[in-house]
């Protein structure tokens, strides 16, 4: 940066050089150019004399020099690139430390994002064909990416995706996921199975795209807290002013600029003191040549340290300590937020499957109590049976409808709602892959975690990130209670320092180490009040005390969570066991029900409450299924018993992710 504005200094001089100043060989060019020089600098032909608003000029050129010597040597676009070079170094290095990863983090949104199709052409026999070509887009895997750069991936691209239509029509905007084509006022919704929905969640998810953001934002004001901590601080003020003023009926007039450049170099210490050193430059002139220019300089070093209160033992450097021990817990957070967003998803569609299983059930209920409201008709006709009977019939198909008009719009409701929680449009024509996904479920059957109680409960409390945001909290409110302490003591400072003046008027850069001016000085504050410190000790006391009791109640409450979540897996497996043989005794019990009404040995009635209990028992066991794969997956993922792969895909690990390497680095963590 300085280097540039360097450049551009030595330009503009040399720019004033080739313009006001040239060879005596020219003698007409010298004259010429030599008047231009003094119109500029406010002299006219005769030596002595202004020319009326002159100065003004000078002025403003003054102030020119001034801004175009002290412009930014970096664009905007500059700027964004260094931010981003700082924060995903300082990720890197964190995300070493807490999860043993450093592969590249990026925040750059690279969703799938619908466009409009191209035009379709028909194919040389006149039927009707796609022509249409898809543009591969770089995409950015969440895991695996490196860097800020995206890696390309062709399983997931966005852009105009290839469709049939008659020639010369223009298909509907749409992307591609795998394989698929999806899209927006699509007559025909496109299935998608799991995995694919997990793929559009990682990409899309504005949740996870925010909670990415945040963690950029964190590191990047990690790094700019630890300047001058970790590495010297450079710094510096530049500042400049031209005053031209003239005073009417021969009062005094007066002119001049001025602009002072400050550079400084300071150095935090954790014991609370603090080292500088600064290079002070000072430059005048009375708008009238370059010849009356002065400047002068200044070099200075500085140390100051206190020595009672604010001094020793880390006091300083609490603030910058808390800072980086908080960025590690996000970034452990940050990962397993991946975790359970997967969950999430899959917990999302599993409730979409249930909902869909229940509105096939209510579409074959339907189509059976239609044919039973016919043969009870038939039957009525003939006077076998009773009127009310058929009414019965009737009036069952009819709530069995309203019921399905009901499960249709609830179906339809969720189904946009998850269609959000992908980051999808909601126009977009999606469902869910049914039947095929949930007969994969009933035929995984049911799995039960492989741990027991006492290590599911010792898992969640090494694994939960906010175990780690509680432990932290109770050794922040001990330490608030020595710094509240540490405020009874008087502020008691040493300040030393020297500094030596540069050699007027032209020399500045010979500093005159033979004059130097060094000085040495104790400060000492004291109030004899101290009801302040006394009562914010006390509290401080109090909130320790208080932490401490909260998180024995939050461990109890996160055993508690497993507990719950391990009753709930049993009582959900014996309630799918159960509504087995209950839908086994329901299809035998309907089945029978039908065969015997056709023969006359049943009535409506028989047929209705079979086929009633039918559909209960129907939906109770897609229920339990679904109950027990959630609750499984929302406990495997407490227990950090769930790896969210490239795209989202889930997987289950043997051992649980632990954040065992924070620990080593704070060790007041450990639960």
């Amino acid at each position: 940066m300085w280097t540039a504005r360097r450049v551009r200094a030595q330009n503009l001089a040399r720019l004033i050089r080739r313009r006001y100043v040239v060879p005596v060989s020219n003698p007409v060019k010298h004259t010429r150019k030599s008047a231009l020089y003094r119109r500029c600098t406010g002299q006219s032909e005769q030596v002595g004399r202004r020319v009326p608003g002159a100065s003004l000029q000078s002025a403003l050129r003054c102030l020119l020099v001034i801004a175009v010597a002290t412009l930014p040597a970096c664009t905007r676009q500059q700027y964004a690139d260094q931010a981003d070079r700082t924060a995903y170094k300082t990720l890197a290095n964190g995300r070493r430390i807490a999860t043993g990863e450093s592969n590249g983090f990026d925040i750059t949104y690279r969703p799938l994002v619908c466009e409009q199709g191209s035009p379709t052409t028909a194919p040389a026999d006149g039927s009707p064909g796609a022509a249409a070509s898809t543009r591969p887009h770089a995409t950015t895997d969440p895991a695996a990416s490196t860097g800020p750069a995206a890696s390309t991936r062709p399983a997931a691209s966005t852009g105009p995706a290839a469709s049939t239509g008659p020639a010369g029509q223009t298909s509907l905007p749409g992307f591609r996921v795998g394989s698929k084509t999806i899209r927006l006022g699509a007559a025909q919704p496109e299935a998608l199975a799991l995995n694919e929905c997990l793929e559009i969640a990682f990409r899309n998810s504005r949740a996870l795209q925010t909670r990415k953001e945040q963690l950029y934002s964190q590191a990047l004001a990690l790094a700019n807290a630890s300047r001058g901590w970790d590495t010297p601080l450079l710094g510096g003020p530049g500042k400049g002013s031209a005053l031209w003023t003239r005073t009417s009926k021969g009062g005094p007039d007066a002119e001049g600029g001025v602009f002072a450049q400050g550079f400084t170099l300071s150095q935090k210490l954790r014991n609370g003191g603090a080292l500088g050193l600064g290079l002070a430059l000072d430059v005048l002139n009375n708008l009238t040549s370059l010849g009356s220019t002065s400047a002068s300089s200044l070099v200075s070093a500085n140390f100051t340290q206190p020595l009672l209160r604010g001094a020793w033992g880390g006091i300083a450097h609490e603030g910058q300590y808390r800072l980086a021990r908080d960025f590690l817990i996000s970034l452990y957070e940050y990962e397993r937020y991946r975790q359970e967003l997967a969950s999430q998803i899959a917990i999302a569609y599993y409730g979409l499957l249930r909902r869909r299983d229940q509105l096939a059930n209510d579409q074959a209920n339907i189509a059976r109590l239609e044919y039973t409201l016919e043969l009870t008709r038939e039957r009525v006709r003939g006077g076998d049976v009773s009127a009310i009977q058929q009414d019965q019939a009737q009036q069952d198909l009819l709530d069995a409808r309203s019921r399905q008009t009901g499960n249709q719009n609830e179906y339809a409701n969720q189904l946009d709602e998850f269609k959000i929680r992908l980051g999808l449009p909601v126009l977009v024509s999606v469902e869910v892959d049914y039947p095929g996904e949930l007969a994969r479920l009933r035929e995984g059957g049911l799995h039960p975690p492989a741990v027991t109680a006492e290590q599911a409960m010792a898992a969640a409390l090494h694994s939960r990130p906010d175990v780690l945001s509680r432990r932290a909290a109770v050794r922040d409110a001990a330490r608030d209670v020595d710094l509240a302490a540490n405020d009874f003591l008087p502020a008691l400072g040493l300040e030393l320092g020297v500094n030596a003046p540069g050699t007027p008027k032209r020399d500045v850069w010979a500093i005159r180490t033979d004059r130097t001016t060094r000085s040495a000085g104790v400060s000492f504050d004291y109030d004899l009040d101290q009801t302040d410190h006394r009562d914010a000790y006390r509290n401080a006391m109090l909130a320790h005390e208080q932490a401490l009791r909260d998180y024995e109640e939050f461990a109890d409450s996160v055993r508690l969570d497993v507990l719950k979540d391990l009753r709930e897996l049993d009582r959900a497996q014996a309630v799918h066991q159960i509504q087995e043989q209950s839908l086994a005794v329901a299809r035998r019990r309907q089945t029978l029900a039908q065969l015997e009404q056709s023969k006359g040995q049943a009535s409506a009635r028989d047929v209705l409450e079979a086929e009633s209990a039918l559909v209960a028992a129907q939906n109770a066991t897609t229920d339990a299924l679904v109950s027990y794969l959630s609750t499984r997956l929302s406990f495997l993922s407490s227990l950090g018993l769930l790896e969210a792969g490239p795209g989202g895909l889930i997987g289950e690990r043997t051992e649980a992710v632990t954040f065992e390497r924070i620990v080593e680095r704070y060790d007041y963590l450990q639960p």
